[in-house]
């Protein structure tokens, strides 16, 4: 499996005001237009186009290194539920059954 990244990458930025939410002056930066993208309280004030420059990276490793935490993680969640379930088979276990209850007798 390979994985070829592009050399750069270029893209606009958005900043914006959002007037609704932040009256003191709140400004955001977004990869997307928030003034199309998203509420009405967005007001775009400057937007600029950047390049990026992608840096030679060895996928695989990182990958594999994220993927071990998640299965660590996996792991751990079955652990804990294989756990719960044990403690109630052995609370079932425990409880002493004597057949039919019997009806109790008023004096």
């Amino acid at each position: 499996m390979t994985f070829k990244l592009p050399k750069e990458k270029t893209e606009t930025l958005y900043v914006a005001y959002n007037f609704a939410y932040h009256p003191d002056g709140s400004l955001a930066v977004f990869s997307f237009d928030p003034e199309v993208g998203s509420s009405d309280d967005w007001i775009v004030v400057a937007e600029k186009e950047v390049t990026i420059k992608i840096p030679p990276v060895d996928l695989i490793p990182v990958m594999v290194s994220r993927l071990e935490e998640i299965k660590k993680k996996a792991q751990a969640d079955h652990e804990v539920a294989m756990t719960d379930i044990k403690t109630k088979i052995d609370n079932l276990l425990a409880i002493e059954y004597h057949g039919e209850l019997e009806p109790i007798e008023k004096d």
